[in-house]
């Protein structure tokens, strides 16, 4: 799984796509800040791309709310920011929101010194377990009920907007070499290009020509030769730096641990490419995935102790796993265990979700002949978060927004393994629009869960969760839960 890291694609869509590759630089970025027709500027620069052009054509009602948008900022406004159904125009939104906000005071005068972070809203607000994903710009409620925050890049600092967040994550990817920004603080990457280049094998060959990493392609990146201990030692480095830089962040995100290079290298055909000095995924996996991260983790962790680290791993299947129901993944975990990574927790995308559709998860059965879509059984899925807990790690699962029922059906899936009482397990979501995603459960669950009526249940202090992973109604102990749904009752 690819993942669509929202402020890499908005960045990649702002500068890459949408400005023909251009880049936006810092100096930009805060020209357009100062700058309000330098942002309206800026837009019509981006309504020239064919990327632009091609997104706008499809979607015409949504670029008409943007141009509205860009006009109140260019007369002078601060309108609050459209909403937008598609990852492109949220992108380019919160790119232009962004850009509203100074990133320091103007000089002269000298900046004031910075004001001390909000306390903590009450204990019975801050909720365990739910995670806001890249969650700048949110709102001060939703700062307060998360236990944790991503946020990516240069809005590293707007952690200290999420006081109660116990979890406050800086993104980086390692596979990805991406030639986004010229310093690795900016840098999507933990060695972004321009420093890759200049470290001798660090950018994977095949016959000795460079490969590019799988990834969309106005976000471009490089495949890096995960088992080149030097490159380790710079990946390292960069984090221990960028973490340092930034004090109100207490974690990091590992974007794409896959055991398979295949899942990230691939030819025009999507057939996988293993690299110069590997012979196939297992080698790899053995001599590159997880000695990365027993390295880089281990010197991170030497350095800053204190540093939660988290990373988005999966693997393709071995004879006898299927393709479908996370098998690979239940495995790839207990072998990075075993190996002594140090990573507190291990981190699943588009969990208990179809990412095609946008929908929850289907629940079928897997296919002895592999060729199920990765998403099918639900079930297979679901386990991942008692596997995680028992290997003695935290479990963390990615649910995006689709408007309907995805992130209340995952929550409820979430809640019936997560042990709330003792680990950092978090189910991040796009937004907490729904109430139900916030939930105060009271505390950890009062025993394991159930099953009545084929509805998987869990009893909490103040609420029982009830999830039903079938494609049809079911009724338990009287209540009506819908297909691929949760219901949440009073106790």
């Amino acid at each position: 799984m690819q993942r669509r890291d929202f402020l890499a694609r908005s960045l990649a869509l702002a500068s890459g796509g949408f400005l023909g590759g251009a880049g936006l630089a810092a100096a930009t970025r805060n020209a357009m800040r100062a700058d309000r027709q330098g942002l309206v500027a800026g837009h019509q620069l981006r309504k020239q791309g064919s990327v632009y052009r091609s997104w706008a054509s499809s979607n015409p009602r949504e670029a008409q709310r943007l141009d509205a948008y860009v006009a109140a900022i260019g007369a002078g406004q601060t309108p609050a920011p459209p909403a937008m159904s598609t990852l492109e125009g949220r992108g380019i939104v919160q790119i232009l929101a962004a850009a509203l906000v100074p990133d320091a005071c103007p000089a002269p005068p000298p900046c004031p010194a910075p004001a001390p972070a909000p306390a903590p809203g009450p204990a019975s607000v801050y909720q365990k377990g739910v995670g806001l994903w890249y969650a700048t710009n949110r709102t001060v409620a939703e700062g307060q009920l998360g236990s944790a925050v991503e946020v990516g890049m240069w809005a590293a600092d707007q952690t200290a907007n999420y006081p109660a967040a116990a979890l406050r994550a800086l993104y980086k990817i390692g596979i990805e070499i991406k030639p986004d920004w010229p310093d690795h603080t900016n840098s999507a990457s933990f060695v972004p290009y321009e420093e890759a280049k200049l470290i001798p094998g660090a950018i994977a060959t095949k016959n000795g020509q460079q490969l590019m990493a799988y990834t969309v392609p106005s976000d471009p990146a490089y495949l890096a030769d995960l088992g080149n201990e030097t490159y380790q030692k710079r990946c390292a480095a960069n984090a221990i730096a960028d973490l340092n830089a930034h004090p109100s962040v207490n974690a990091l995100y590992i974007d794409d641990m896959f055991g398979a290079v295949s899942f990230n290298s691939q030819d025009a055909a999507g057939n996988g490419i293993i690299p110069d000095g590997y012979t196939s995924d297992a080698d790899w996996r053995v001599r590159a995935a997880i000695p990365w991260l027993v390295n880089v983790c281990g010197q991170i962790k030497a350095a800053r102790p204190d540093v939660y680290i988290f990373a988005n791993v999966g693997d393709k299947p071995m004879p006898g796993e299927y393709y479908d129901g996370g098998d690979a993944v239940y495995r790839f975990m207990g072998d990075i265990v075993a190996a002594g990574a140090k990573l507190d927790g291990f981190f699943s995308e588009y969990w208990m979700q179809a990412p095609d559709v946008g929908q929850p998860g289907i629940n079928l059965a897997p296919r002895p002949d592999q060729t199920g879509q990765w998403y099918w059984n639900a079930a297979g899925w679901q386990r991942l978060v008692a596997r995680a807990q028992q290997l003695g790690k935290d479990f963390h699962g990615l649910v995006y927004a689709n408007g309907g029922t995805a992130q209340r059906y995952a929550r409820g899936c979430f809640l019936l393994d997560a042990d709330l009482a003792n680990r950092k397990s978090t189910l991040w979501t796009w937004d907490l629009a729904d109430p139900k995603l916030s939930l105060d459960m009271g505390g950890g669950a009062l025993a394991g869960r159930y099953v009545v009526g084929g509805v998987h249940a869990r009893d909490y202090p103040k609420f029982t969760v009830y999830v039903n992973m079938s494609t049809a109604p079911l009724v338990a102990n009287g209540v009506t839960v819908p297909a691929l749904d949760s219901v949440f009752v009073a106790r």
